[in-house]
């Protein structure tokens, strides 16, 4: 939290006692460890918070919620929950600091294909490729965790998107996976360009393939990835319609309890 404030440094050994001595407490009886959340913290200094007073009312508010209004807590969903700390933690991150070695990592073994290709082989060429395409992957992935981190505050980068790049981009990332699942991924045709947030779009299809090749018990897995070859004619005007097909366990049994928030329709045991 010192990052984040100019006030009066932290005291680490008196901190770390007193979530000692607290989770202690909290053992003896019977109730859940505690500690200096970051949430907590990052919104009290966020809050103009400049006291420890910031710290004792927050925990009074937060007692009263769960003695008083416990009903209230229950409806928050916890993936929200996770959303906010994921983001309040990116916030600290130094983004920089996280693309230079994977920019480095990318010129690397971009020297190493250009001096020792002739040493290396195809199988070789073939892997540094393979980790090139994965590091310019993971720089595109922290860029969109930047993004994400500032939703709410950012509008949409609404621009043509060229969905077969979006596409080639996610399979390529999957290959691995994909090998060792043995699934194949068919595009009976090219998708279109379209406008749209590149980014949210291929959040979509990322999350669609992957949980085709997650939930699927078949000896020929195969996923299907396409569009209507016109648009729809809806109430609000055309719209183009894409699909991500697969012969997975699929939802039927399911299919009346679609739209229950965090429902898990997988028959598998946990």
């Amino acid at each position: 939290m010192d990052r984040l404030q100019q006030g009066p440094r932290t005291n680490y050994d008196r901190e770390l006692i007193a979530q000692g001595v607290g989770n202690m407490a909290c053992g003896i009886l019977g109730a859940i460890p505690l500690t200096g959340v970051i949430i907590r913290s990052a919104a009290n200094v966020a809050a103009g918070a400049h006291t420890r007073l910031s710290s004792i009312l927050h925990g009074l508010w937060l007692l009263v919620f769960v003695a008083f209004l416990p009903g209230l807590l229950k409806l928050i969903p916890t993936a929200s929950l996770a959303a906010i700390l994921v983001v309040a933690v990116f916030k600290l991150v130094n983004v920089k600091a996280l693309r230079e070695p994977l920019r480095g990592n990318n010129t690397y073994s971009g020297f190493l294909l250009e001096d020792y290709s002739d040493k290396l082989g195809e199988d070789g060429q073939a892997k540094l490729n393979t980790s090139q395409k994965l590091t310019r992957r993971m720089e595109a992935l922290t860029e969109s965790l930047l993004m994400y981190s500032r939703v709410g505050r950012t509008e949409l980068a609404v621009q043509d998107t060229n969905l077969n790049e979006t596409l080639e981009d996610i399979v390529e990332t999957l290959e691995i996976r994909q090998r060792e699942l043995g699934v194949e991924i068919r595009q009976p045709q090219p998708l279109p360009t379209i406008r749209c947030d590149g980014v949210r779009a291929g959040k979509v299809f990322r999350n669609l393939i992957t949980n085709a090749m997650k939930y699927n018990d078949k000896p020929q897995k195969w996923i299907e990835i396409g569009c209507e070859p016109e648009p729809v004619n809806c109430t609000n005007g055309g719209v183009m319609v894409f699909h991500v097909r697969d012969n997975g366990i699929g939802i039927r049994e399911n299919a009346s309890r679609l739209g229950v928030p965090y429902l898990q329709t997988s028959a598998r045991p946990r």
